[in-house]
């Protein structure tokens, strides 16, 4: 239906908003290419070893590319033959726990170059809170996809209307 897919679109573009900011943060301000000494990541805790800034694109690519494929793939088979609520709470929840460890990750690194005094520390402490804040949006989406898929055929979702005629032979005048 029209309003079911205007619902994936807002939801993958709000997936899209945060992960591609994240990763514009990073490779804005956290990467730098010095031709003599290599690149420099700021969000690890020695500022030469890129690894951590390797991780949070990572993080954020990874998660775009499965949520674009999903969205897509939900989008175009009619919510995947009526199984996209399970597949639904079944990514969120495997995202929420991608963003949680991967955020755990970056607050423990984040927390070790704050106290080694590497530049930068207002702008990676932001780049921590996106990523709680991005398992923060996927944990609430668990919970929209357990309802979608439990409750999605539930007779208390149906028109007051419906229910009352429920059972009843179709006709002009089979309404008591």
């Amino acid at each position: 239906t029209p309003l079911f897919i205007m619902g994936c679109l807002v939801m993958f573009g709000h997936l899209v908003a945060l992960a591609t900011f994240l990763i514009a943060c990073v490779v804005i301000y956290f990467v730098e290419a010095d031709m003599k000494d290599g690149s420099l990541c700021y969000l690890s805790s020695d500022g030469t070893d890129p690894k951590y800034c390797d991780y949070t694109l990572s993080l954020a690519g990874v998660s775009l590319f499965v949520s674009a494929a999903l969205s897509l793939i939900e989008c175009v088979t009619c919510d995947l033959c009526g199984c996209g609520p399970l597949f639904d709470f079944v990514f969120r929840l495997a995202a929420s726990v991608w963003w949680g460890i991967g955020a755990v990750v970056l607050f423990v690194e984040a927390r070790d170059a704050n106290d080694a005094s590497i530049p930068e520390e207002d702008r990676r402490n932001q780049i921590v809170a996106m990523c709680f804040a991005n398992c923060g949006l996927f944990f609430i989406g668990i919970y929209i996809g357990l309802h979608r898929w439990c409750c999605n055929g539930d007779d208390k979702q149906k028109h007051p209307r419906e229910q009352r005629h429920q059972g009843r032979p179709a006709g002009r005048n089979s309404a008591v």
